[in-house]
């Protein structure tokens, strides 16, 4: 009768160490989709970062030719003098 009970102590023990195995891999699983998370949502930040920029380097071309097309249908007398002009 002992043996039994030894072989049951067992199957518990070998049950509870293949719980806490499962329990540590769900945990693992949580932590890598936490990380997969985070990684997201910082590239998809830095995409944003990206889309403002090139907004801004695409607007301020704009004005930059807009104003280098007033300063060019200006009259001649009206036009600086210098050679800083392209």
């Amino acid at each position: 009768m002992s043996r039994l009970w030894g072989w049951i102590a067992a199957g518990f023990a070998i049950l509870a160490a293949g719980l806490l195995y499962m329990t540590g891999q769900r945990d693992k699983a949580r932590e890598q989709a936490k990380q997969a998370r985070v990684s997201l949502q910082a590239s998809q930040a830095s995409r944003e970062v990206d889309a403002a920029a090139r907004k801004a380097q695409e607007q301020a071309r704009t004005e930059s030719a807009e104003v280098q097309r007033e300063a060019d249908d200006r009259p001649e007398g009206q036009r600086p003098s210098g050679h800083l002009r392209r």
